[in-house]
């Protein structure tokens, strides 16, 4: 009896430690399942988003956009552009204003004496007269006026000088020589000559020509040859006419 009591305690025995071990090993099972669950909801990659349900409108709508910038870029060249020349015309006006504005200033500070000049170029053909009118005998030393003459032409002298450091300078015109040119010449009188190569010359200097700065404060007072051969056959004919 005691032997057949071991046998079934045995079998019961290992029964009870296959069905222990048995559900030990559900349980890490199911323990395992769960955590794998878990680990693979919080590690994968979020779900890519859906297709667009019409590709072919989509790419019409990327072209379109691509046109639209294209023409928004073709137009922001163009208004740069039209902008730069507006910016290089308004530098060249700047750049002209300034060089005319520099040359008015210029001008104003040289020709600033030139109503005075005139009034001096009267003074200065008095004293040129005056000397011009001495005798010879009062140009000696020896002479009790010379004095009087050495004092005139001093005068005369100097005021050129004072004339000339302003920019005030004479004409340099030479009788017999000096071809007419109307602008720094006046002519007074007209004097014809035979020879036609002599005509257009300065026969005589009545009163001097100024210059301010190279432009003319006062033309010179001149007589003129005339060619007097064309019109010497012609009067001749209607005098005997």
């Amino acid at each position: 009896i005691n032997a057949e009591y071991m046998g079934i305690f045995r079998v019961i025995s290992n029964n009870h430690y296959f069905w222990m071990k048995g559900a030990f090993c559900l349980r890490v099972l199911r323990s395992y399942s769960v955590y794998s669950k878990t680990r693979s909801y919080t590690t994968e990659a979020p779900p890519p988003p859906p297709p667009p349900e019409n590709e072919k409108e989509s790419e019409s709508s990327t072209q379109d956009d691509i046109v639209v910038i294209k023409k928004k870029l073709e137009e922001s060249l163009e208004e740069c552009k039209s902008l730069k020349n507006k910016l290089a015309y308004a530098l060249a006006d700047i750049d002209n204003v300034r060089k005319i504005s520099r040359k008015d200033v210029t001008n104003a500070r040289e020709f600033a004496l030139k109503n005075f000049g005139k009034d001096l170029l009267e003074v200065s053909d008095c004293l040129e007269k005056a000397v011009t009118i001495m005798p010879q005998e009062v140009k000696e030393k020896t002479h009790q006026f010379h004095s009087l003459y050495s004092g005139i032409e001093m005068t005369s002298s100097i005021l050129n000088k004072v004339m000339n450091k302003h920019g005030l300078t004479k004409m340099d015109i030479k009788v017999n020589e000096t071809v007419f040119d109307p602008n720094f010449h006046d002519a007074l009188f007209q004097q014809p000559v035979s020879d036609p190569k002599a005509a257009g010359i300065v026969c005589s200097l009545l009163k001097p020509g100024w210059l301010l700065h190279e432009r003319v404060l006062r033309a010179a007072e001149v007589g003129v040859t005339t060619d007097d051969s064309s019109s010497a056959p012609g009067s001749d004919s209607s005098s005997s006419n």
